[in-house]
């Protein structure tokens, strides 16, 4: 992520850092990220990377909405863009790579709508959505949900709980438990 500035000068951004390493910020300080157009920036080496560490900086039960290309649906949009002398329409190389107006402004990753969704599953997100987006659909919006927190029951405790609950007394009348 780049510094931007507002017209006076100060800074928009609060948090600057390199999305292609691992984020400089505690597990579990956000109820939600988001991002648009950033995530097809990043090398595809290192995407489930990215994917990984967001899911880790969110909250349980956070939610990682975000916006990316849809690769598929770029090709069939460029397919059927020809200049009128039959020629490749330039706007069909920026949908595919990028603008390409400063050194990081390409795009480094293809993203297609089951590959994104099997890239979240296996970074441990769920309740994944997936919805069409812009005017001719070509990029899609996706909401994930990192799980709520699961808290394990100690076995031993539980055991020794039923123990108490269901000796002698319960099973022959007894009052303690309603038995």
């Amino acid at each position: 992520i780049r510094m931007c500035y507002d017209a006076i000068g100060n800074p928009t951004v609060d948090i600057v850092c390199d999305l292609s390493e691992p984020l400089d910020i505690p597990s579990e300080s956000y109820f939600a990220v988001f991002s648009k157009f950033a995530v097809e920036h990043i090398s595809y080496r290192k995407t489930k990377q990215l994917l990984s560490e967001i899911h880790r900086i969110l909250k349980p039960n956070g939610k990682f909405v975000f916006i990316i290309p849809n690769t598929l649906e770029q090709m069939r949009w460029v397919l059927n863009r020809y200049d009128e002398d039959g020629t490749w329409d330039k706007d069909s190389s920026c949908c595919i790579f990028g603008d390409n107006d400063y050194p990081e402004n390409t795009h480094r990753v293809s993203f297609f709508f089951s590959s994104i969704i099997r890239d979240l599953q296996e970074t441990g997100f769920e309740n994944i959505l997936v919805i069409p987006f812009g005017e001719l659909t070509t990029d899609m919006v996706i909401e994930c949900t990192k799980p709520k927190e699961v808290k394990m029951i100690d076995k031993a405790k539980l055991m020794t709980t039923r123990q108490e609950l269901f000796d002698k007394h319960y099973f022959h009348g007894g009052s303690k438990v309603g038995g």
